[in-house]
């Protein structure tokens, strides 16, 4: 009957209506709680980078204002501004990161991508890293460095300053969290129409929990080693925007106490 079809109708809209509020308040709860988490990592990111920044910058003013005062020896004198370079460095590469982030979030930041030998790259990279580490006053670092790439390696698509600049990172971050008397091993070879890059530390290795967020920006392991380490949170997270934005992939095999292998890909240009 035409009553019993419209309590049908009723009730059938009547569910359609609590189901509607009740995925919409679920949607609305978990873009809540995302905004939240997201607020909470800016909160953590914005104090972690002052404390960050005003450790380099509470140096150099301690060491310009003993070199001010002219009571050193020369010997001292030189120790100071050495010291004034690595922190000075340290404040660099810090302040670059960050507007790094800020161009490519904006989508102000472009690519030349051009031909590049793969290998030139790594090279570039190494030769910037051993840069870096002088100037950080950290040339004798007992973790080794091997490099293992084939006698030939095609060229790829790419921005060199960027993709040797996410190498730069991958290197630094392992020897940063791999510690003295390990190894660093950096790789590249030919996998189909890709070139894959990978830096391979033996240092303590990843949780399961942290692979999962490890490139996410402002994120940071919650665990003793990382929260005695400076960084900004936003290396990685960087990096997987540039390997993206060249068409490639990067990611992470990791296990708690046996190191950890990062890698990227890039395609590869035909000669």
């Amino acid at each position: 009957s035409l009553s019993r079809r419209n309590r049908i109708i009723y009730i059938a809209l009547l569910a359609a209506f609590y189901i509607t509020i009740g995925v919409g308040s679920a949607l609305v709860g978990r873009a809540i709680f995302k905004e939240a988490k997201l607020s909470r990592l800016k909160t953590d990111f914005v104090s972690s980078i002052s404390h960050d920044l005003r450790t380099p910058l509470t140096s150099i003013r301690m060491f310009v204002e003993t070199l001010a005062m002219g009571r050193v020896s020369e010997a001292e004198s030189k120790e100071c501004l050495a010291l004034l370079a690595r922190e000075s460095e340290r404040l660099t590469i810090m302040i670059e990161r960050i507007l790094d982030w800020a161009r490519i979030e904006s989508g102000r930041k472009v690519y030349r991508r051009l031909p590049v030998p793969a290998q030139l790259l790594v090279d570039e990279a190494l030769t910037a890293f051993r840069t870096h580490q002088l100037a950080s006053g950290r040339p004798g670092s007992s973790t080794k460095l091997r490099v293992e790439l084939p006698e030939e390696l095609p060229k790829v698509l790419a921005d060199p300053q960027m993709i040797e600049g996410v190498l730069l990172n991958l290197l630094e971050n392992a020897f940063k969290y791999g510690g003295p008397g390990k190894q660093v091993v950096v790789r590249a070879c030919l996998e189909g129409e890709k070139v894959r890059f990978e830096v391979i530390d033996d240092g303590p290795g990843v949780s399961p929990a942290d692979r999962k967020r490890i490139f996410d920006h402002f994120y940071r392991a919650d665990d003793l080693l990382s929260r005695q380490t400076e960084g900004t949170g936003l290396g990685l997270a960087i990096a997987k925007r540039i390997v993206e934005a060249h068409q490639g992939r990067i990611s992470v095999t990791s296990e708690p106490g046996k190191g950890s292998t990062f890698c990227f890909t890039l395609p590869a240009v035909a000669d």
